[in-house]
């Protein structure tokens, strides 16, 4: 579901968030998730915001197979990709997630490695 950029974190000279790790969300058809930094996170690390700002948690709803393409000629296949990035105040840190799918009534905790290969 993140891609594994995820693993590579620079600077951004934007305070307090000084490290950013671009890591595009690719989720399969439909599918439609809430990504959020765990509470215990919160001064760790942020989300990007579609407005360019810092938030700590994200809602992505992915395309239907068939739906047309905005940029492009033809429709949607069966994954929908978003950019995305994520900001740290040091180079990498082991981020705790709760990842919330539509239907399900409790969210599955990941730990991201961000910045580094494994945590």
């Amino acid at each position: 579901m993140i891609w594994p950029t995820v693993r590579m974190a620079g600077p951004t000279h934007r305070e307090p968030w000084a490290y950013a790790a671009k890591a595009p969300i690719v989720l399969p058809a439909r599918m439609k998730v809430v990504l959020a930094i765990a509470p215990e996170a919160a001064q760790l690390a942020a989300l990007s915001s579609h407005r360019g700002g810092f938030v700590q948690a994200v809602r992505f709803e992915a395309c239907r197979e068939r739906e047309p393409a905005r940029v492009y000629r033809g429709t949607v296949g069966k994954r929908t990709g978003f950019p995305f990035a994520f900001y740290l105040k040091k180079p990498s840190a082991c981020v705790p997630m709760d990842v919330w799918v539509d239907g399900m009534e409790t969210p599955i905790r990941e730990v991201v490695p961000v910045g580094r290969n494994d945590c």
